[in-house]
C-alpha cells in the first residue's frame, strides 16, 4: 500500500502511514467485524481530487460536479464522499465510513475536523477487530483479516481537498457497488443495473458520470455527512449564478515553498496524466507539489484471481527513506515487497534480523512491525519521557491498551531503556522521587496517591488528590522528592510541630469551623491586647490558639496577663 502526494519515486518508497505511531490521541479502541479466514479476491479502488475515480478493476474515470455520493455499499461497509465545484474542476470536501454491523462512523471534512464512534458501541460480533488510526492528516480504518490486511485510508490536504483509497480482501468488499465501481462486476453500474462503461476516454466519460452520480446520490434522510443536500449537479463551477457556492479555491493557497517539481515528474502513468489534466484545466502549475494522489495498489483482476497464499520468500532490506525494513521483490506482490534490491543492498532473511542489523538505533520491535505491515501498538512498558521527566507507557494514547489513560506515545528510538513496570522506571531513573508519588504523576487523570505534605508558606499540610475537589487535597507537591504521610496528623506534627495540632489540622482542612473547634479555653491575643477564646468562629473566638498560647478557664484568669487593659475592655 502507498500514499502518494503525488508520487516523485516509486510507490515502494511512500511509508506505509497506516503503520506509522501516531502521535496524538488515536480515535478508538478496536470493534469486531466478521472474521476473515478465507480471501478468494484482493481489490483496490481509489478516489482523489478533480475528483479522479479508479474503480476496483482498475478503469479510471472522471465526475467533476457537485454531489453526495456512495463511494462504496456493500453488505459489511458504506463509503460516502460529497464533491463540490471549484470553478473548471471540484474536489472531495467531505467523507464518512459506516460499519453496517455496529453502525459506528467516521467522518472527515476538507478542513481537517473529524468524528469518529467506531470502536465505541462495545458491540462484538466476531473476532476480527476494525479500529481507527489518525497519524496526522491520514486517517487509516484498519479491517482486519488474517490473509491480507484490508484497510480504508483517508488523505486530508485542506488545500486541494480529500483522498480516499479502500484496499484489501473481498470478506470485507465483495458485493460493493457505487462510484468506486462493482467489485462483482467490473466497470461500475446504476442502480438500476445499467452498465456505465468506462471508456478511458476521460472527456467523454466524464461529460457521462453524472448519470453514475445521481444514480448513487445519498438520500438526504441516510447521509452521514454534515448538512446533507439533496442537489447533484454535473457543472464544475461555483459562485453567483451556480448550484453550490465556492467553498474553497485551490488556487489561492500557496504551492510548497522551493517546489520544482512537475507532473513530468510523477511516476504513476494514469497519475501523471491527470495531474497534466489538472495544470491544463485550472492553470494552476503548483498540482505535482501539491496535489494528494492515491496510487491503486492493485486492481481486482476476476480472470486470475489473486490466491489468499501470496508467498514471498524474498529477503529484505533496507529502505533507507523510510528507516524500515522491505522485502526484494516487486511492489504489489506483498504488502511487505519494497520492489528489486539495489546490487549494493545487504539482504537479510527475515525483518527481524534486518531491524536488528541496521536499525538497531530504532526500537526493534516497532521496525519488525513495521516493516511487516503489522499494527504496532506499543510494548507496553516504561520509559522516561524527558519532556515531562515522569514514567509513561510505550503504547498508543487512547489506543487498546490505553486502559487508565497511562500511555505516553509510542516508542520509535531504540537507544531509551525500557522496564518492566512503572515501579521499576520510577525507582531506576527517578529515585530522588518517593515511589509512590513518581507512579501516579503518570496518570494525569489520577487521583494522587492520598498522601498527605506540607505546604510551608501557607502553614498547613495538603493531600495529594486532585485539587478540584476541595480541601485537604491540593494536588500533588510540587517538589516530588517531599516527604509523604500517612494521615495529616503525622504531617503537623513532623512538619508544623510549634503549631498546635488542631490549628494545623483546621488549616488542612480549609479552616471549617466544623472540622476543629478547639479547647474552648482563653488566651490572650497579643496583637490585639484581649482576650479571646480557643474556637473558630465570630467573638469571643480568636481563631485557634498557638501551642506556646497558654489558656485559661476563666476570662478572668486571662485578663490578668493584661491588667493595663481595663476589664471591661479585656474581652469580647
Amino acid at each position: 500500500m502507498s500514499l502518494v502526494i503525488p508520487p516523485t519515486t516509486s510507490p515502494s518508497s511512500v511509508p506505509p502511514t497506516h503503520l506509522l505511531p501516531p502521535t496524538r490521541r488515536p480515535n478508538t479502541s478496536p470493534t469486531t467485524l466478521p472474521p476473515a479466514n478465507t480471501c478468494g479476491n484482493v481489490g483496490s479502488c481509489s478516489i482523489n481530487p478533480d475528483p479522479h475515480y479508479t474503480t476496483w478493476d482498475n478503469k479510471w474515470y472522471d465526475f467533476q460536479g457537485g454531489c453526495d455520493q456512495y463511494a462504496i455499499d456493500n453488505p459489511v461497509l458504506e463509503v460516502q464522499i460529497r464533491t463540490r465545484p471549484m470553478n473548471w474542476y471540484s474536489t472531495i470536501t467531505q467523507l464518512a465510513i459506516r460499519i453496517k454491523a455496529t453502525n459506528e462512523v467516521f467522518r472527515v471534512k476538507m478542513d481537517g475536523q473529524y468524528e469518529n464512534t467506531i470502536g465505541k458501541s462495545g458491540v462484538e460480533t466476531a473476532k476480527h477487530t476494525v479500529s481507527v488510526h489518525s497519524y496526522g492528516s491520514d486517517h487509516t480504518v484498519n479491517l482486519g483479516g488474517t490473509d491480507v490486511a484490508s484497510y480504508i485510508i483517508v488523505y486530508v490536504w485542506p488545500s486541494y481537498g480529500i483522498s480516499m483509497q479502500a484496499y484489501g480482501c473481498d470478506t470485507y468488499f465483495a458485493g460493493s457497488e457505487g462510484m468506486c465501481g462493482s467489485w462483482n462486476r467490473g466497470d461500475a453500474f446504476l442502480k438500476d443495473d445499467s452498465r456505465f462503461e468506462i471508456t478511458g476516454n476521460y472527456d467523454y466519460d466524464k461529460m457521462r458520470s453524472i448519470a453514475l452520480a445521481q444514480s448513487w446520490q445519498i438520500p438526504v434522510s441516510s447521509s452521514l455527512l454534515w448538512n446533507p443536500s439533496s442537489k447533484c449537479d454535473p457543472s464544475s463551477s461555483c459562485g453567483q449564478g451556480e448550484v453550490f457556492a465556492c467553498e474553497a479555491d485551490r488556487r489561492r493557497v500557496q504551492a510548497s515553498a522551493g517546489c520544482s517539481r512537475s507532473c513530468a515528474d510523477i511516476t504513476v502513468p494514469q497519475f501523471r496524466e491527470q495531474c497534466e489534466r489538472d495544470v491544463t484545466l485550472t492553470g494552476d502549475t503548483t498540482w505535482a507539489c501539491a496535489a494528494s494522489y492515491v496510487a491503486p495498489v492493485i486492481a481486482l483482476d476476476r480472470d486470475i484471481p489473486i490466491p489468499v497464499t501470496v508467498t514471498v520468500n524474498q529477503k529484505w532490506y533496507v529502505d533507507w527513506k523510510e528507516e524500515h525494513c522491505v522485502q526484494d521483490c516487486d511492489v504489489g506482490l506483498a504488502p511487505s515487497c519494497g520492489g528489486p534490491a539495489n546490487k549494493w543492498d545487504r539482504l537479510y532473511a527475515d525483518a527481524a534480523s534486518c531491524c536488528e542489523s541496521t536499525l538497531s538505533y530504532k526500537n526493534v520491535d516497532w521496525c519488525e512491525a513495521t516493516s511487516l505491515r503489522n499494527l504496532y501498538l506499543g510494548s507496553g512498558k516504561f520509559y522516561v519521557d524527558e519532556k515531562s521527566w515522569k514514567c509513561t507507557q510505550d503504547c498508543a494514547s487512547g489506543g487498546p491498551l490505553d486502559t487508565n489513560g497511562d500511555c505516553g506515545g509510542i516508542l520509535i528510538d531504540g537507544w531509551v531503556q525500557l522496564y518492566a513496570t512503572v515501579q521499576d522506571c520510577c525507582k531506576a531513573r527517578m529515585g530522588w522521587q518517593n515511589p509512590g508519588l513518581c507512579a501516579s504523576q503518570m496518570n494525569p487523570s489520577s487521583n494522587g496517591t492520598g498522601k498527605f505534605y506540607v505546604i510551608h508558606q501557607d502553614m498547613k499540610c495538603a493531600q495529594d488528590c486532585q485539587a478540584k475537589n476541595g480541601a485537604p487535597c491540593a494536588g500533588p507537591p510540587m517538589n516530588s522528592a517531599e516527604q509523604l504521610f500517612d494521615d495529616a496528623s503525622k504531617c503537623c506534627k513532623e512538619k508544623l510541630s510549634w503549631l498546635s495540632l488542631s490549628k494545623c489540622l483546621a488549616a488542612t482542612n480549609g479552616n471549617d469551623a466544623g472540622v476543629v473547634s478547639g479547647s474552648g479555653k482563653w488566651y490572650v491575643d497579643w496583637k490585639h491586647n484581649k482576650c479571646v477564646k480557643d474556637c473558630v468562629g465570630g467573638a469571643p473566638c480568636g481563631g485557634l490558639k498557638e501551642t506556646w498560647d497558654e489558656g485559661y478557664a476563666e476570662s478572668s484568669d486571662c485578663c490578668e496577663k493584661i491588667s493595663w487593659v481595663p476589664a471591661n475592655k479585656c474581652h469580647d
